[in-house]
């Protein structure tokens, strides 16, 4: 009989080593599944805190951005050449290993549709009167605007440029990102934005700006019977202007270089202010206007009114001839080139013919007066210049004093012969000087204990440096004392340089009652109530009589 082999032990020892086996799987199981938990619990948290500053950080940058496509748009302006800028829309996550990013986000850069800009009470002297006459007169502009698309930063600001400052809205808050030029002591800013843009791109766009009316020039002007206002569209919140305005603001008109009297909007905090209304005092300033595109499809302002740049109450003696030269301006008070003038004699003796009857690219054009061979006496010529239909604003207007040879040559506003233009060297700087129209303007100055100032009208054909201001009183005024109290030439205190058609404002003649001058005289004769000397850096003078 076989005897059969008992091997329990052996068969448990095998049993107990696959029970082994089985642990390390488990173990692995249980950490794969602790990752892939932890990575979701990374994906749904970490990851979106982690592009929630991504987006924060590029909003900042954004803002910068637009701030910078505003200071392309100032030089633009002040320069008359195109620019480019580059704005970021939007932005790509960066990748992370193992994790899921959301799509690029895409923000946008737009233009919005055009709002209306006012300037009311608004005189000018001379032919630039017959455009700024008092007449509520408007510019269209428009804003930029950037909108953010955000998936995680959902508190981002949306970035407003308008022309006049930079600023975030961000629900019922508003932040200024600039400070506004809009008005600065006596000048008044504004350059319009015009043309189409709008662009969506998760990177870096490029921005055009090119200029439509530019650059920019200043015209002297004055409120007429009420004083000047400005309304500009806006959605920055009343409070914000308040304290954007806080530096030019004079509520009692008591400081000296503070000329908004008030400020108001069309609807109260927490809504945007809709249109913004400033009042300034009474007085003269200096206003800049000008008009600049960002993107395509803007208009080309056409001219607007004709003025005289050169020729304007000259004498003339009898055989001999005068260059007159007119130039044609856009609402913004800016050159406008390609406009067809006509000139004719329209009082007294002699002709006129075209030098360059279009304008050139600084707006002007050119004519010659020819005197006749003899007159009997010394008499007054007009000649009338103008384009299309001929009206007021469209006319400039030379008045002319023909001369006998025997009756003298002494012009209205010392031009001819001037004593004080240097001995007759047309090299001087004050030989390269004229007054510009025939109209002087006197009005009171803004401010406890200040007196009376007296505007007018220059013309450089190169550029000069005037270093100083000297005034004279005389006959009924002899007793009233000038004072330098921000005394401006072309907007600025001497000493400075300009070149072209620029501002003479005079402050102080003490006294507050009405100087009774309206006009340039000869400087040298009984009528100038006040003679001004303007002193040039290359030592020469120049000396215009008012009366």
């Amino acid at each position: 009989m076989r005897t059969r082999k008992h091997t329990p032990a052996r068969s448990s020892v095998s049993l107990r080593a696959d029970t082994r086996a089985v642990s390390p799987v488990i173990g692995a199981v249980f950490l794969l599944a602790i990752a892939v938990l932890s990575i979701g619990v990374f994906q749904t948290t970490a990851i979106p805190a982690l592009n929630s500053q991504v987006e924060f950080e590029h909003s900042q940058e954004v803002q910068s951005d637009v701030v910078g496509l505003a200071a392309t748009a100032d030089r633009v302006a002040d320069g008359g050449r195109a620019q480019r800028t580059t704005v970021s829309l939007g932005l790509r996550y960066p990748t992370r290993l193992f994790f899921v990013n959301p799509p690029p986000v895409s923000g946008t850069l737009r233009t919005t549709e055009a709002g209306t800009v006012a300037l009311e009470n608004v005189r000018a002297a001379g032919e630039t009167g017959d455009y700024w006459n008092g007449t509520t007169r408007t510019v269209q502009t428009r804003a930029v605007v950037y909108a953010p698309d955000y998936n995680e930063y959902g508190a981002a600001p949306t970035t407003v440029f308008e022309p006049w400052v930079v600023y975030d809205i961000a629900g019922d808050r508003s932040l200024a990102r600039t400070a506004t030029d809009l008005v600065d002591g006596r000048r008044i800013s504004l350059v319009a934005l015009d043309g189409r843009f709008s662009r969506s791109a998760p990177g870096r766009v490029s921005v055009s700006v090119s200029p439509a009316s530019a650059p920019v020039e200043t015209v002297t002007v004055a409120n007429g019977t009420d004083p000047v206002t400005l309304t500009v569209p806006t959605r920055l919140r009343n409070d914000t202007w308040a304290e954007l305005l806080a530096d030019e603001l004079d509520r009692a008109g008591a400081e000296d270089d503070r000329y908004v009297t008030a400020f108001s909007c069309e609807r109260e905090p927490p809504s945007p202010c809709g249109n913004l209304t400033l009042t300034l005092e009474r007085g003269t300033y200096e206003l800049a206007l000008g008009e600049v595109a960002v993107g395509d499809h803007a208009s080309e302002p056409s001219a607007a009114y004709l003025t005289d740049s050169d020729g304007n109450a000259s004498s003339v003696l009898e055989t001999g001839r005068q260059r007159l030269a007119v130039a044609a301006r856009d609402r913004f008070d800016n050159p406008v080139s390609g406009v067809s003038v006509t000139a004719a004699v329209t009082e007294g003796p002699g002709t006129v013919r075209p030098v360059s009857p279009v304008t050139d690219g600084d707006g002007r054009a050119a004519f010659v007066y020819d005197a006749p061979d003899d007159v009997e006496e010394t008499q007054s010529v007009t000649v009338t210049a103008q384009f299309g239909a001929g009206d007021a604003r469209r006319t400039a207007t030379f008045d002319l004093r023909l001369v006998d040879r025997g009756a003298g040559t002494t012009e209205p506003g010392g031009d001819e012969p001037d004593p004080g233009a240097g001995g007759g060297n047309e090299s001087t700087s004050a030989a390269a000087v004229s007054t510009v129209g025939g109209t002087v303007d006197s009005s009171n100055v803004g401010g406890q204990g200040r007196g009376r100032e007296v505007s007018f009208a220059l013309r450089a054909d190169r550029s000069v440096t005037v270093t100083g201001i000297s005034v004279a009183t005389r006959n009924d005024l002899a007793g009233r004392q000038y004072v330098d109290r921000d005394t401006t030439v072309g907007g600025s205190v001497p000493s400075t340089t300009v070149s072209g058609q620029f501002s003479v404002a005079i402050r102080d003649i003490s006294g507050s009652g009405d100087l009774g001058v309206s006009e340039f005289v000869d400087p040298t004769s009984d009528g100038a109530d006040l003679v001004v000397t303007v002193e040039f850096a290359d030592g020469s003078s120049r000396t215009i009589g008012i009366g």
